[in-house]
């Protein structure tokens, strides 16, 4: 299989979520904010002129980045697709950062609630990470950014062995009702 041919974190996972109960509207709404969202941080991070337009629904998304990006003192890596080459999975993670000593891969979100893959997503771009870049992670987890601006919830995944197990199911899982 080609590393383009690779399936990504998203797609292996999105095999596991079911969103029928969920507005199509609601749910285009959400996927378009989150986009936005992104790529205003992404800007931000590589410190380029934004791109994006800030509108009022997503500006306290982007103060609460803002706010938490204060403390990173060096970035490592910013939107790039990573491969594992053993277990034929790609995946670009948000951002991996230093903060004093250790480094952070914090996954940007701005849903509310938790969701189940969230850990998994971490521990399969840490395998990543530190597969293809040599990388390696001190905390791994999700950046919930806030609505209304204020300084963002990092929720570490305390388990990643146990998650990046549970993932690497999943990428059997994928492979075997996908054909690949």
């Amino acid at each position: 299989m080609k590393r383009e041919d690779y399936p990504t974190v998203t797609q292996i996972l999105g095999l596991l979520q079911d969103w029928s109960m969920v507005d199509p509207q609601v749910l285009a709404w959400a996927a378009e904010k989150g986009t936005k969202v992104h790529r205003i941080c992404e800007s931000i991070a590589m410190n380029l002129m934004l791109m994006e337009e800030i509108t009022p629904e997503i500006e306290g998304y982007i103060e609460s980045f803002s706010k938490w990006f204060t403390f990173v003192d060096e970035i490592l890596l910013v939107e790039e697709r990573l491969y594992s080459d053993k277990w034929h999975f790609s995946g670009k993670p948000d951002i991996i950062v230093r903060i004093g000593k250790l480094i952070y891969l914090p996954d940007l979100k701005t849903p509310l609630g938790m969701q189940p893959t969230w850990q998994g997503q971490g521990a399969a771009y840490r395998h990543l990470a530190a597969e293809d870049r040599g990388i390696h992670t001190d905390h791994v987890g999700s950046l919930r950014l806030r609505k209304d601006g204020k300084m963002p919830i990092f929720n570490e995944s305390t388990d990643t062995e146990r998650d990046l197990h549970a993932f690497f199911n999943g990428v059997q899982f994928y492979n075997y009702f996908k054909g690949a």
